[in-house]
């Protein structure tokens, strides 16, 4: 199984967040090396498959190698504000896009989102 990715919106009195999990389903540990600051990269996608935001585009980021091992059912977790990443956006629908940056791993969870 490997890492298994989720992807969830959650919402608590006046907050909402996107949260990506990776959690380690083997038996085994499991290590991910970054090579850069960002750990993860999302993207908002229209309806028309154009990507209206990525997060490595909007933020400066550094050369870092770094790895962390996930022992087995232990999760990395990733939370970003849901009010700030649809910042400016007209109402629709959007596929929202999470993927871990570790070296030699293709992890990503999509979740679709409607602006009201």
């Amino acid at each position: 199984m490997g890492i298994v990715p989720s992807l969830k919106l959650v919402e608590e009195k006046h907050d909402k967040s996107f949260i990506f999990t990776l959690k380690n389903q083997n038996e085994h540990p499991e290590k991910l090396v970054f090579s850069s600051t960002i750990e993860y990269d999302f993207k908002i996608i229209d309806h028309f498959g154009k990507v209206l935001r990525q997060r490595s585009k909007d933020e400066v980021s550094t050369q870092k190698l770094k790895s962390v091992t996930l022992k087995q059912a232990q999760e990395l977790v990733y939370y970003e504000d849901y009010y700030k990443l649809v910042d400016g956006l007209p109402k629709g629908t959007y596929k929202i896009e999470f993927m871990s940056t570790a070296t030699s791993r293709n992890i990503k969870a999509v979740l679709e989102i409607e602006i009201k």
